[in-house]
């Protein structure tokens, strides 16, 4: 049994993420950009259930999830070497932007890359050490941005820790 979405730090701790700003609300546009980041090789299902096993609940096909209406979660695989749990979260902003969020909890990622301490958490140490594995991984989720905008242009995309009540992202941007 593979223990990812209920251990007890699944959801504390904050989060690494990319967060997607992709414009006024759209809901192909939505609809189209969550598809095509559960469509990507290193996810490997969708579940709806935080409080189950991936192994103890069906997976789902992205398009059958509404992603306005579920939260979804899956696994992805880094590199070939280990699956850290993930999910996909959008916020719609009455008369502002839909925005994507595909986050990993940092315990998680600490978890899988312990040689970058806390850098996955504490963005003064991943700043001073300039880590290999925090790069790595930027590096990774940048690739799901520009896989995303290939198919859906969007206004902004950020990567970095995302704790509740503040941020400290790197940003990166890409125009059509």
């Amino acid at each position: 049994m593979l223990n990812v979405f209920t251990v007890p730090d699944a959801r504390s701790g904050g989060y690494f993420e990319l967060a997607l700003e992709l414009g006024p609300p759209n809901d192909a546009r939505l609809r189209t950009a969550f598809e095509v980041l559960w469509s990507h090789p290193d996810v490997e299902s969708v579940y709806v259930e935080q409080e189950r096993e991936p192994d103890v609940q069906p997976w789902l096909r992205a398009h059958y999830v509404d992603p306005l209406a579920q939260s979804a979660r899956g696994l992805v695989r880094f590199a070939d070497l280990v699956v850290v749990p993930c999910a996909v979260r959008v916020v719609r902003e009455e008369g502002g932007a839909d925005r994507l969020n595909f986050p990993f909890p940092a315990a998680a990622l600490g978890r899988a890359f312990p040689e970058a301490g806390n850098a996955f958490w504490d963005p003064e140490e991943a700043r001073s050490t300039h880590d290999v594995q925090v790069q790595r991984v930027e590096a990774w989720l940048a690739g799901f941005g520009q896989r995303v905008f290939a198919r859906v242009p969007f206004r902004l995309g950020l990567i970095g820790l995302c704790n509740p009540g503040w941020r400290q992202l790197s940003c990166w941007r890409r125009r059509a």
